[in-house]
């Protein structure tokens, strides 16, 4: 199977034209009109151009689960398809005469799935897609210069982000090993926009990740304004992407084991660990009852700067698998001098670990 390129680039004049031009409802109509028909000159290349919008939708708006496993799809309480398109899709997709009147069915997810790979790893030129715009008669000259100049939309974007949340402790792991393939390749939703992708990882507890992504050669397929949450500045990404380094932020309760008489928490602590090498653990609030709480407060336990990352692995992945982890309070510079040689039991606070990893689509 392969995409339908000039198709593809009509998919990104759209987008374009929906996110600058300022034009009105009855405008956008017109000029979706002149551009689908005057380039997309058959059948067989408005079917793919409106396979491209429906695949791109259902992953963006639809029922993700499905869009992974179409088996898990029952259509039996699906709402129309026109429930879950934006405005210009819909647009475009009454102008190539697809029905939106109906429910997708398990045999859309099952493209969507074959689709996607191709969409999110296609990469396009702008003299390609303005190749495509000259053919469109569109003789606007506002509009020719928003296409020509629109060249992150024409071209595709050097870097994009992904926000992920309620995560497993594995997959915090896998992100653990520079150097090693983080795979995209089914086609996942990025975004051109940092805040976006922040927002999304910060929409619920647990382990939550932001992947920074290099893409040099500008793979991707452009949701953007297609897109019903057009805010989100979604880019559809199917790749391979090399680990390249990470920060990872978690935090936890912190019991003294030299301390019998204490059962309750005596304080929280942040850790904070980069691929470096660094794992640097400091209190966070102490426990109110405690003593003479200015000599533990923002006082360093734990300080390593030279950890492998199996140690580093081994560290998260006991505290978070095991519930616990043990460590012994040192004596270097900063340290909580309170707590000189205690032994320290952590235990996940909020079940929560944080990480920023950098990566590079290769």
């Amino acid at each position: 199977m392969e995409l339908n390129r000039v198709a593809l680039a009509v998919t990104r004049i759209l987008n374009i034209i929906e996110k600058y031009a300022g034009k009105s409802l009855d405008e956008r109509g017109d000029l979706f009109e002149k551009i689908i028909n005057n380039t997309l000159t058959t059948s067989a290349a408005k079917e793919a151009f409106a396979d491209m919008i429906v695949a791109m939708t259902l992953l963006t708006s639809g029922n993700t689960d499905s869009v992974r496993d179409p088996m898990r799809y029952d259509d039996y309480f699906a709402e129309p398809i026109s429930e879950i398109l934006s405005e210009p899709s819909m647009l475009a997709l009454e102008i190539v005469g697809f029905d939106m009147s109906k429910a997708p069915r398990r045999g859309h997810y099952r493209l969507a799935k074959k689709l996607l790979p191709l969409m999110g790893s296609s990469s396009m030129g702008s003299d390609e897609v303005l190749s495509v715009f000259k053919k469109s008669g569109v003789t606007d000259a506002d509009i020719s210069q928003t296409v020509s100049k629109s060249s992150d939309e024409a071209e595709g974007y050097d870097y994009l982000y992904r926000g992920l949340h309620s995560l497993s402790a594995d997959a915090i792991l896998s992100l653990m090993k520079t150097e090693s393939l983080w795979d995209m390749t089914r086609g996942v939703s990025a975004t051109n926009d940092y805040r976006s992708a922040m927002g999304f990882k910060d929409q619920k507890w647990g382990h939550r990740a932001l992947l920074s992504i290099t893409n040099p050669d500008k793979k991707g397929f452009i949701s953007q304004n297609l897109s019903k949450y057009f805010g989100e500045s979604e880019v559809i990404l199917s790749a391979q992407a090399e680990i390249e380094s990470y920060t990872l932020t978690f935090y936890c309760e912190v019991y003294d084991l030299e301390n019998a008489e204490m059962t309750d928490p005596l304080a929280t602590a942040r850790f904070d660990v980069d691929s470096e090498g660094m794992i640097m653990g400091r209190i966070d609030q102490v426990n109110r009852t405690v003593k003479d709480r200015g000599s533990l407060s923002r006082r360093l336990i734990y300080h390593v700067d030279n950890a492998s990352q199996e140690e580093q692995k081994k560290f998260f992945g006991d505290l978070h698998k095991k519930d616990e982890y043990i460590i012994t309070v040192g004596d270097s510079w900063n340290m909580a001098k309170p707590l000189k040689g205690h032994r320290l039991k952590l235990k996940p606070y909020g079940n929560y670990g944080d990480i920023n990893a950098m990566l590079r689509v290769v």
